[in-house]
């Protein structure tokens, strides 16, 4: 996949169909984010900015049919130059450690633990 080619990343907003997962909570930036691929939705991720020009980054995935062979490494560069030309110092999530293609992800891009928890079963 060539991503620098044909991925464009939009507002859902902006999309002429919308999904049920839409929210918009009336801050600036807050929002659901539609991966596009030759113009198909690959994908998305939501965004929570803080104040302090963090954003908390969360719910990425890329389509079923799409997963296990390397797109969602391939677009992270692009997700994290877009959220860099939006002006966020900081990039805030939080991955399950039962989600191992995730931690690779992030792991791969540099991402640091800074507090892990262990929940009860």
């Amino acid at each position: 996949m060539k991503t620098t080619e044909y991925l464009m990343i939009r507002p859902l907003e902006a999309m002429e169909s919308k999904t049920e997962y839409s929210f918009n909570e009336g801050v600036p930036g807050y929002g659901t984010f539609v991966i596009l691929y030759k113009g198909m939705p690959i994908g998305g991720f939501k965004l929570l900015p803080y104040s302090n020009g963090d954003v908390y980054f969360h719910d990425y995935e890329i389509v079923e049919d799409l997963r296990g062979n390397g797109v969602g490494t391939d677009v992270f560069p692009s997700i994290l130059h877009f959220l860099y030309e939006k002006g966020y110092k900081n990039i805030r999530l939080q991955v399950s450690s039962s989600n191992p293609a995730a931690l690779a992800i992030y792991k791969r891009f540099n991402f640091s633990v800074l507090e892990s928890v262990e929940l009860d079963s």
